[in-house]
C-alpha cells in the first residue's frame, strides 16, 4: 500500500482529524480511507473527462441504450471499453452493421427507419 505522502502528491486529501474524533475506532484505517478518497477522485476525473461533468454522467441515460429519434430512426449507444468492435445483428430486419467507436470507448450504432418493419398494431419493431 502506498504512503501518505503519495497520495497526497496526486490529491489534496481532506483533514479526517474531526471525523475520527467522531468515531475513534477508524483511526487505524487511516490510511485505507486515504488510498480510497485517492481512487475516488481518479475515477471522478475519468468520468467528468469523458462525459463532461458528473451531472452529464447522471443524465446519460438518455443518449445511451435505445433511442428513437425525430425521424423515426433508432440509435443504440453504448458503453464497452474494452471492446474490439461492437455489432448489431438481428432478424428484425436482415440488419447487420458494425458501430462507429468514439475516443471515449462509447460504441454507436444507426438503423434508418427504412431498414426496419415496423409492426403497427403491436408497436413493436
Amino acid at each position: 500500500m502506498a504512503d501518505r505522502s503519495q497520495h497526497e502528491e496526486l490529491t489534496e486529501l481532506p483533514d479526517l482529524s474531526g471525523f475520527l474524533r467522531e468515531d475513534p475506532y477508524l483511526a487505524p484505517y487511516q490510511e485505507d480511507l486515504c488510498r480510497r478518497y485517492q481512487l475516488f477522485t481518479e475515477r471522478l476525473s475519468k468520468l467528468q473527462e469523458a462525459e463532461g461533468s458528473f451531472d452529464a454522467f447522471t443524465r446519460s441515460y438518455m443518449s445511451y441504450g435505445v433511442q428513437r429519434q425525430a425521424d423515426n430512426s433508432l440509435m443504440f449507444r453504448e458503453w464497452a471499453p474494452g471492446a474490439q468492435a461492437l455489432f448489431l445483428t438481428g432478424d428484425f430486419s436482415k440488419y447487420t452493421h458494425g458501430c462507429t467507436r468514439t475516443h471515449t470507448h462509447t460504441h454507436t450504432f444507426l438503423i434508418a427507419s427504412a431498414c426496419m418493419h415496423i409492426h403497427t398494431l403491436t408497436g413493436q419493431f
